[in-house]
């Protein structure tokens, strides 16, 4: 959520609490599932992919069918919205674009799935 309202307080606010739950996680990992999930993700390099126009949902189905993406957050819309902060500005009616995100940083918007792809697989950022 502090990455798609840009909000780097609730980022955060979001590692104290894993810090606070770190003991009870080491002694009790079967109790704290959903905080174990969310320590690994913090572990890994997070990346975010943001899917907007009129055919997000279909671009999304397919880059889900075509490989397993670990660690990456996707924010899908099929609508223009400027009041969530990281699509701002981003929303073309002409086509559905794909942005590849790192660290609050996107590269230039791809159009077809197969880039995007070739960016996330084989450039590290």
């Amino acid at each position: 959520m502090g990455f798609l309202f840009n909000q780097s307080r609730w980022i955060e606010y979001s590692q104290t609490m894993l810090n606070a739950v770190m003991p009870q996680l080491q002694n009790y990992p079967a109790s704290y599932g959903v905080w174990a999930v969310s320590l690994l993700n913090r572990g890994a390099q997070e990346q975010q992919i943001v899917v907007l126009g009129p055919k997000a949902k279909p671009f999304i189905a397919t880059l889900h069918n075509k490989r397993y993406l670990p660690n990456v957050l996707f924010v899908v819309s099929g609508k223009k919205d400027d009041s969530i902060g990281e699509l701002q500005g981003k929303y073309d009616e002409r086509g559905t674009r794909i942005f590849v995100c790192q660290n609050n940083a996107c590269l230039s918007p791809f159009t077809s799935i197969e880039e995007a792809m070739a960016v996330i697989f084989k450039e590290k950022f």
